[in-house]
């Protein structure tokens, strides 16, 4: 009896479904889930109830609902639902760290490789935009080496493995890995590379190739304020090191009055308090 009131309620909810009206299907959805939410067609209604959040544009609701119909295990909808819920928590919502949890289990759950490939690659972009160094660099290695890697692919895994090394004070590695995103990138990623091997050197203690590294930044990462910014200010850093006080001074000036990235100008104005102190103490000597 309660299979037939189950199945009942479901054509009742396909066909409202079929009818194109969005509120109508809504209550229909919800009243499904509400009598039957072990039903034999939930896995069903919530991917419809997908669909019209998707239709409606309201990501958030989306995202959850996907999140939700995943958890319930498997289903022939699981793998879609995982895809979709990172998708949404990616691209739209910018939650990287749900979308890291969708991505982390699809690609324990998929055999098929068009869906390993793209949580691998949701994986490393999410790694990379949490700044979780350490914990990427499985995915990062992973990604590398899966023949489907395009070079964006390419260049998120080597920048995380980049950041990796530096973390641990491998510096030989860490600049591999940065000058390969270098070599195959022309974005906003190749700006950061650059400037992170003028950090690598600069922590080496080769301070020469260090300003070389931060001139090349700066001339070569065009219109990535935040980079060359961060350069200009590690030119501030090498000449303070140098006791060359008149560039260090100038160079942070010219941050603390032509940057527009609040951050960047209050860290310049507190190292050019530094070098004016460095410079006064090691005047009066």
């Amino acid at each position: 009896d309660q299979i037939q009131k189950d199945s009942l309620l479901f054509r009742y909810v396909q066909t409202t479904y079929a009818d194109g009206k969005t509120q109508a299907s809504l209550n229909a959805l919800d009243e499904y889930m509400r009598k039957f939410p072990n039903g034999l067609f939930i896995a069903e209604v919530f991917n419809y109830k997908g669909e019209l959040f998707l239709k409606e544009k309201d990501w958030k609701a989306a995202a959850q609902l996907y999140d939700q119909l995943a958890s319930k295990g498997t289903s022939k909808y699981q793998e879609k639902a995982l895809r979709m819920a990172g998708k949404l928590y990616f691209f739209e919502l910018k939650d990287y760290a749900s979308a890291l949890k969708q991505f982390n289990q699809l690609s324990r759950l998929s055999t098929k490789s068009d869906a390993l490939i793209e949580s691998l690659r949701g994986e490393v972009r999410s790694y990379y935009h949490l700044k979780q160094w350490m914990q990427g660099r499985d995915a990062s290695n992973a990604l590398i080496s899966n023949a489907a890697a395009n070079q964006d692919d390419q260049s998120f895994a080597e920048t995380i493995l980049g950041y990796a090394a530096q973390a641990e004070s491998m510096f030989e590695p860490s600049t591999v890995s940065f000058n390969k995103v270098v070599m195959s990138n022309q974005s906003s990623l190749a700006a950061e590379a650059r400037h992170q091997l003028a950090i690598n050197a600069f922590k080496t203690g080769n301070v020469d190739a260090a300003e070389k590294a931060a001139l090349a930044s700066i001339e070569n990462s065009g219109s990535y304020e935040f980079w060359i910014t961060r350069s200009y200010i590690l030119l501030g850093d090498i000449f303070l090191q140098q006791k060359d006080f008149f560039n260090a001074k100038a160079t942070l000036k010219s941050v603390v009055e032509n940057c527009s990235i609040p951050e960047l100008k209050l860290e310049a104005t507190e190292k050019l308090k530094a070098v004016e102190i460095a410079e006064k103490t090691g005047l009066n000597k």
